[in-house]
Protein backbone atom coordinates (compact mmCIF):
# COMPACT_ATOMS: atom_id res chain seq x y z
CA UNK A 1 0.00 0.00 0.00
CA UNK A 2 1.37 3.36 -1.01
CA UNK A 3 0.96 6.00 1.64
CA UNK A 4 2.63 8.79 -0.34
CA UNK A 5 2.44 9.47 -4.06
CA UNK A 6 5.45 10.54 -6.05
CA UNK A 7 4.13 14.08 -6.34
CA UNK A 8 3.52 14.16 -2.59
CA UNK A 9 7.08 12.99 -2.03
CA UNK A 10 8.42 15.75 -4.25
CA UNK A 11 6.39 18.40 -2.48
CA UNK A 12 7.48 17.06 0.92
CA UNK A 13 11.12 17.13 -0.22
CA UNK A 14 10.74 20.72 -1.41
CA UNK A 15 9.11 21.69 1.89
CA UNK A 16 11.92 20.00 3.82
CA UNK A 17 14.53 21.92 1.83
CA UNK A 18 12.62 25.14 2.50
CA UNK A 19 12.51 24.39 6.24
CA UNK A 20 16.24 23.63 6.31
CA UNK A 21 16.91 26.87 4.44
CA UNK A 22 14.80 28.85 6.89
CA UNK A 23 16.50 27.12 9.84
CA UNK A 24 19.98 27.94 8.49
CA UNK A 25 19.10 31.57 7.82
CA UNK A 26 17.41 31.92 11.20
CA UNK A 27 20.29 30.34 13.13
CA UNK A 28 22.80 32.55 11.37
CA UNK A 29 20.72 35.64 12.16
CA UNK A 30 20.43 34.53 15.80
CA UNK A 31 24.22 34.11 16.06
CA UNK A 32 24.71 37.60 14.62
CA UNK A 33 22.25 39.04 17.12
CA UNK A 34 23.94 37.24 20.02
CA UNK A 35 27.33 38.59 19.00
CA UNK A 36 26.00 42.11 18.53
CA UNK A 37 24.35 41.86 21.95
CA UNK A 38 27.68 40.85 23.51
CA UNK A 39 29.46 43.76 21.83
CA UNK A 40 26.72 46.13 22.99
CA UNK A 41 27.19 44.92 26.57
CA UNK A 42 30.89 45.64 26.29
CA UNK A 43 30.22 49.13 24.95
CA UNK A 44 27.79 49.88 27.77
CA UNK A 45 30.19 48.49 30.36
CA UNK A 46 33.10 50.54 28.96
CA UNK A 47 31.03 53.71 29.10
CA UNK A 48 30.04 52.89 32.67
CA UNK A 49 33.65 52.20 33.63
CA UNK A 50 34.82 55.47 32.08
CA UNK A 51 32.26 57.37 34.17
CA UNK A 52 33.19 55.51 37.38
CA UNK A 53 36.92 55.96 36.78
CA UNK A 54 36.37 59.70 36.42
CA UNK A 55 34.26 59.74 39.59
CA UNK A 56 36.98 57.83 41.43
CA UNK A 57 39.74 60.17 40.31
CA UNK A 58 37.72 63.25 41.29
CA UNK A 59 36.82 61.73 44.67
CA UNK A 60 40.35 60.80 45.72
CA UNK A 61 41.77 64.16 44.62
CA UNK A 62 39.04 65.90 46.58
CA UNK A 63 39.55 63.65 49.61
CA UNK A 64 43.29 64.31 49.64
CA UNK A 65 42.77 68.04 49.24
CA UNK A 66 40.23 68.21 52.05
CA UNK A 67 42.43 66.08 54.30
CA UNK A 68 45.36 68.39 53.61
CA UNK A 69 43.21 71.42 54.42
CA UNK A 70 42.21 69.81 57.69
CA UNK A 71 45.83 69.03 58.53
CA UNK A 72 46.82 72.64 58.11
CA UNK A 73 43.74 74.30 59.66
CA UNK A 74 42.23 71.67 61.99
CA UNK A 75 38.82 72.78 60.70
CA UNK A 76 36.39 69.83 61.21
CA UNK A 77 34.41 70.83 58.12
CA UNK A 78 37.35 69.80 55.92
CA UNK A 79 37.49 66.41 57.61
CA UNK A 80 33.80 65.88 56.93
CA UNK A 81 34.33 66.80 53.27
CA UNK A 82 37.25 64.37 53.09
CA UNK A 83 35.13 61.59 54.59
CA UNK A 84 32.33 62.28 52.09
CA UNK A 85 34.80 62.19 49.18
CA UNK A 86 36.23 58.88 50.40
CA UNK A 87 32.71 57.41 50.51
CA UNK A 88 32.16 58.49 46.89
CA UNK A 89 35.46 56.87 45.92
CA UNK A 90 34.35 53.66 47.65
CA UNK A 91 31.03 53.80 45.76
CA UNK A 92 32.95 54.16 42.49
CA UNK A 93 35.10 51.15 43.39
CA UNK A 94 31.96 49.13 44.15
CA UNK A 95 30.46 50.15 40.80
CA UNK A 96 33.64 49.16 38.96
CA UNK A 97 33.58 45.81 40.73
CA UNK A 98 30.03 45.20 39.51
CA UNK A 99 30.98 45.98 35.90
CA UNK A 100 33.41 43.07 35.98
CA UNK A 101 30.44 40.69 36.28
CA UNK A 102 29.48 41.53 32.67
CA UNK A 103 30.56 38.57 30.54
CA UNK A 104 32.62 39.57 27.53
CA UNK A 105 34.06 36.22 26.49
CA UNK A 106 37.64 37.51 26.90
CA UNK A 107 39.39 36.26 30.05
CA UNK A 108 42.54 38.30 29.33
CA UNK A 109 40.50 41.48 29.10
CA UNK A 110 38.77 40.78 32.40
CA UNK A 111 42.11 40.06 34.08
CA UNK A 112 43.43 43.44 32.93
CA UNK A 113 40.38 45.25 34.31
CA UNK A 114 40.71 43.40 37.60
CA UNK A 115 44.34 44.50 37.80
CA UNK A 116 43.36 48.13 37.34
CA UNK A 117 40.69 47.78 40.01
CA UNK A 118 43.15 46.27 42.49
CA UNK A 119 45.52 49.20 41.97
CA UNK A 120 42.66 51.67 42.44
CA UNK A 121 41.81 49.98 45.72
CA UNK A 122 45.43 50.46 46.81
CA UNK A 123 45.22 54.15 45.91
CA UNK A 124 42.02 54.47 47.95
CA UNK A 125 43.72 52.78 50.91
CA UNK A 126 46.59 55.26 50.63
CA UNK A 127 44.15 58.19 50.61
CA UNK A 128 42.37 56.78 53.67
CA UNK A 129 45.69 56.39 55.46
CA UNK A 130 46.52 60.02 54.67
CA UNK A 131 43.15 61.16 55.99
CA UNK A 132 43.74 59.20 59.19
CA UNK A 133 47.20 60.76 59.50
CA UNK A 134 45.63 64.22 59.25
CA UNK A 135 42.98 63.24 61.80
CA UNK A 136 45.66 62.15 64.29
CA UNK A 137 47.23 65.60 64.30
CA UNK A 138 46.39 67.62 67.34
CA UNK A 139 45.90 71.36 67.61
CA UNK A 140 49.47 71.76 68.83
CA UNK A 141 51.11 69.90 65.91
CA UNK A 142 54.27 71.55 64.64
CA UNK A 143 55.24 72.11 61.02
CA UNK A 144 57.30 68.95 60.85
CA UNK A 145 54.35 66.80 61.93
CA UNK A 146 52.08 68.60 59.50
CA UNK A 147 54.61 68.11 56.68
CA UNK A 148 54.82 64.41 57.44
CA UNK A 149 51.01 64.16 57.41
CA UNK A 150 50.85 66.00 54.07
CA UNK A 151 53.48 63.66 52.64
CA UNK A 152 51.38 60.68 53.71
CA UNK A 153 48.21 62.31 52.36
CA UNK A 154 49.71 62.84 48.91
CA UNK A 155 51.58 59.53 48.83
CA UNK A 156 48.90 58.18 46.46
CA UNK A 157 49.76 60.68 43.71
CA UNK A 158 52.70 58.75 42.26
CA UNK A 159 50.59 55.66 41.76
CA UNK A 160 47.62 57.67 40.50
CA UNK A 161 49.81 59.57 38.02
CA UNK A 162 51.04 56.27 36.59
CA UNK A 163 47.66 54.49 36.64
CA UNK A 164 45.52 57.13 34.93
CA UNK A 165 47.29 57.09 31.53
CA UNK A 166 47.38 53.28 31.58
CA UNK A 167 43.61 53.10 32.11
CA UNK A 168 43.02 55.75 29.45
CA UNK A 169 45.27 54.00 26.91
CA UNK A 170 43.67 50.64 27.63
CA UNK A 171 40.17 52.14 27.37
CA UNK A 172 40.98 53.72 24.00
CA UNK A 173 42.52 50.49 22.76
CA UNK A 174 39.55 48.47 23.93
CA UNK A 175 37.10 50.96 22.44
CA UNK A 176 38.83 50.85 19.04
CA UNK A 177 38.97 47.06 19.09
CA UNK A 178 35.31 46.83 20.02
CA UNK A 179 34.38 49.36 17.34
CA UNK A 180 36.25 47.31 14.73
CA UNK A 181 34.49 44.17 15.96
CA UNK A 182 31.13 45.87 15.60
CA UNK A 183 32.03 47.01 12.08
CA UNK A 184 33.15 43.51 11.11
CA UNK A 185 30.01 42.00 12.60
CA UNK A 186 27.87 44.56 10.80
CA UNK A 187 29.60 43.73 7.52
CA UNK A 188 29.17 40.04 8.22
CA UNK A 189 25.50 40.60 8.96
CA UNK A 190 25.02 42.52 5.71
CA UNK A 191 26.84 39.83 3.72
CA UNK A 192 24.79 37.14 5.44
CA UNK A 193 21.60 39.02 4.64
CA UNK A 194 22.52 39.50 0.98
CA UNK A 195 23.66 35.88 0.69
CA UNK A 196 20.49 34.68 2.36
CA UNK A 197 18.39 36.86 0.09
CA UNK A 198 20.22 35.56 -3.01
CA UNK A 199 19.85 31.98 -1.80
CA UNK A 200 16.16 32.52 -1.10
CA UNK A 201 15.62 34.06 -4.55
CA UNK A 202 17.44 31.16 -6.20
CA UNK A 203 15.41 28.66 -4.22
CA UNK A 204 12.11 30.35 -5.02
CA UNK A 205 13.12 30.64 -8.68
CA UNK A 206 13.96 26.94 -8.76
CA UNK A 207 10.68 26.14 -7.04
CA UNK A 208 8.74 28.18 -9.60
CA UNK A 209 10.57 26.51 -12.49
CA UNK A 210 10.01 23.08 -11.00
CA UNK A 211 6.32 23.77 -10.42
CA UNK A 212 5.89 25.13 -13.94
CA UNK A 213 7.79 22.26 -15.55
CA UNK A 214 6.43 19.41 -13.45
CA UNK A 215 2.86 20.55 -12.84
CA UNK A 216 1.70 23.69 -14.64
CA UNK A 217 3.03 22.96 -18.13
CA UNK A 218 1.74 19.35 -18.29
CA UNK A 219 -1.66 20.45 -16.98
CA UNK A 220 -1.74 23.27 -19.53
CA UNK A 221 -1.06 20.78 -22.32
CA UNK A 222 -3.79 18.56 -20.93
CA UNK A 223 -6.24 21.47 -20.89
CA UNK A 224 -5.37 22.38 -24.48
CA UNK A 225 -5.77 18.76 -25.62
CA UNK A 226 -9.08 18.44 -23.74
CA UNK A 227 -10.38 21.57 -25.52
CA UNK A 228 -9.37 20.11 -28.88
CA UNK A 229 -11.12 16.82 -28.09
CA UNK A 230 -14.22 18.75 -27.07
CA UNK A 231 -14.16 20.35 -30.54
CA UNK A 232 -14.13 16.91 -32.15
CA UNK A 233 -10.42 16.25 -32.62
CA UNK A 234 -10.24 12.65 -31.38
CA UNK A 235 -6.66 12.25 -32.61
CA UNK A 236 -5.26 14.76 -30.11
CA UNK A 237 -3.09 13.16 -27.41
CA UNK A 238 -0.41 14.31 -24.97
CA UNK A 239 3.06 12.95 -24.30
CA UNK A 240 3.27 10.98 -21.04
CA UNK A 241 6.25 12.42 -19.16
CA UNK A 242 7.55 12.12 -15.64
CA UNK A 243 7.01 9.40 -13.07
CA UNK A 244 4.28 10.82 -10.85
CA UNK A 245 0.53 11.38 -10.86
CA UNK A 246 0.83 13.80 -13.76
CA UNK A 247 2.02 10.95 -15.97
CA UNK A 248 -0.80 8.75 -14.75
CA UNK A 249 -3.25 11.52 -15.60
CA UNK A 250 -1.71 11.90 -19.06
CA UNK A 251 -1.95 8.16 -19.72
CA UNK A 252 -5.56 8.12 -18.51
CA UNK A 253 -6.37 11.06 -20.79
CA UNK A 254 -4.81 9.31 -23.81
CA UNK A 255 -6.76 6.14 -23.00
CA UNK A 256 -9.95 8.18 -22.76
CA UNK A 257 -9.30 9.84 -26.13
CA UNK A 258 -8.54 6.46 -27.64
CA UNK A 259 -11.83 5.09 -26.34
CA UNK A 260 -13.72 8.13 -27.66
CA UNK A 261 -12.02 7.77 -31.04
CA UNK A 262 -12.94 4.13 -31.28
CA UNK A 263 -16.53 4.87 -30.29
CA UNK A 264 -16.67 7.72 -32.79
CA UNK A 265 -15.40 5.46 -35.56
CA UNK A 266 -17.88 2.75 -34.58
CA UNK A 267 -20.70 5.30 -34.55
CA UNK A 268 -19.69 6.62 -37.98
CA UNK A 269 -19.62 3.07 -39.39
CA UNK A 270 -23.02 2.34 -37.83
CA UNK A 271 -24.46 5.53 -39.28
CA UNK A 272 -23.05 4.66 -42.71
CA UNK A 273 -24.60 1.19 -42.62
CA UNK A 274 -27.91 2.67 -41.56
CA UNK A 275 -27.91 5.15 -44.43
CA UNK A 276 -27.10 2.42 -46.95
CA UNK A 277 -29.92 0.29 -45.61
CA UNK A 278 -32.39 3.20 -45.57
CA UNK A 279 -31.51 4.36 -49.06
CA UNK A 280 -32.06 0.88 -50.52
CA UNK A 281 -35.21 0.14 -48.53
CA UNK A 282 -38.16 -0.18 -51.04
CA UNK A 283 -40.72 1.23 -48.61
CA UNK A 284 -40.82 4.39 -46.55
CA UNK A 285 -38.67 4.69 -43.41
CA UNK A 286 -39.30 7.61 -41.09
CA UNK A 287 -37.44 8.56 -37.85
CA UNK A 288 -38.77 11.06 -35.33
CA UNK A 289 -37.88 12.20 -31.85
CA UNK A 290 -39.13 10.42 -28.73
CA UNK A 291 -42.29 12.57 -28.60
CA UNK A 292 -43.09 12.09 -32.29
CA UNK A 293 -43.23 15.82 -32.96
CA UNK A 294 -40.08 16.40 -35.01
CA UNK A 295 -39.13 14.34 -38.06
CA UNK A 296 -35.48 13.48 -37.95
CA UNK A 297 -35.08 11.35 -41.08
CA UNK A 298 -37.16 10.22 -44.08
CA UNK A 299 -35.87 7.54 -46.43
CA UNK A 300 -35.61 8.24 -50.20
CA UNK A 301 -38.41 5.69 -50.76
CA UNK A 302 -40.92 8.34 -49.65
CA UNK A 303 -40.82 10.03 -53.06
CA UNK A 304 -41.23 6.71 -54.87
CA UNK A 305 -44.11 5.53 -52.73
CA UNK A 306 -46.00 8.79 -52.29
CA UNK A 307 -44.88 10.62 -55.39
CA UNK A 308 -44.00 13.73 -53.41
CA UNK A 309 -40.78 15.45 -52.58
CA UNK A 310 -39.34 14.86 -49.13
CA UNK A 311 -39.16 18.65 -48.53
Amino acid sequence: MRFLSRLDSKLISISAVALVLVAVLTSDAVLDLIELQRLARIQIRDARQATLNADFDIAIVRAAGEAASYATTQNPAYLEEATEAIEKAEAAILGLQKTLTVETGDDGLESRHQGFLDRQKQLLSAVKAGAHAAQRLGTGADSIQIRRALTEIYAYEAGATKLRPEITAHRDLEFNANEQSIQRRAQHTIIDFLSSLALFILFMGGLVLFTRRAIVRPLDRLASAASAVAQGDFHRTVAATGRDEIKRLQIAFNEMVKGLREKHVALAESESRFRQMAEHFPGVFVMSDALGKDILYVSPGYKTVWGQSIE
